[in-house]
């Protein structure tokens, strides 16, 4: 599960993956690039124009079972952290 965070304004996106962060990472910037809509991420660039934080994406849960990253992203939402699921 990791976070990406919006270098300019307030909005982030949590999700979790089971393919490597680098290789998500790399699947979020190739769907700006091709201006599909492939990843709320890449929406959200290409929308406002905003950056997102390629090189600090934060690890939230690692080799966790869904039902702990389904109450991780619930404690994150409780405490008014935005999600972003796509």
């Amino acid at each position: 599960m990791y976070k990406a965070s919006c270098w300019d304004c307030q909005d982030f996106y949590i999700r979790k993956t089971k393919r490597r962060l680098h290789d998500r990472k790399t699947k979020h910037f190739k769907a700006i690039t091709n201006s599909c809509h492939a990843s709320a991420i890449a929406d959200h660039v290409t929308s406002t124009g905003q950056r997102f934080k390629w090189d600090h994406f934060d690890i939230l849960a690692k080799g966790q079972s869904h039902t702990h990253c389904k109450i991780k992203t619930e404690d994150s939402t409780n405490k008014g952290i935005e999600t972003h699921p796509k």
